[in-house]
């Protein structure tokens, strides 16, 4: 296998990670909008919607840096593979559930 080869496999590998990422962000926004209702219910009322809602993006732009500081501290490949596997696990745990 030619070094022009081996480059080639690592840009695909990257590039499947770059698009696995993307779409477990949209499968996760997916998921929180579609249990938005039921937890506003749960509260009752709409007027805690937006408090919901800020606390969401509140607590994401928080993980945000702390996540990039494990990944320059421990390794990005690692990282992501954990977070991977937590969010797989949790979604698996969640059809269990309902089932």
């Amino acid at each position: 296998m030619t070094n022009k080869n081996k480059k080639l496999i690592t840009r695909n590998f990257i590039m499947l990670a770059i698009l696995l990422a993307t779409f477990m962000i949209s499968v996760e926004t997916t998921i929180i909008m579609t249990a938005f209702p039921t937890i506003v219910s749960q509260l009752h009322g709409i007027s805690l919607q937006s408090l919901i809602f800020a606390t969401y993006l509140l607590l994401t732009a928080l993980t945000t840096p702390i996540y990039g500081k494990f990944a320059d501290r421990i390794g990005r490949k690692p990282v992501f593979l954990t977070g991977l596997i937590l969010f797989s696990t949790g979604s698996m745990l969640c059809v269990y559930q309902t089932i």
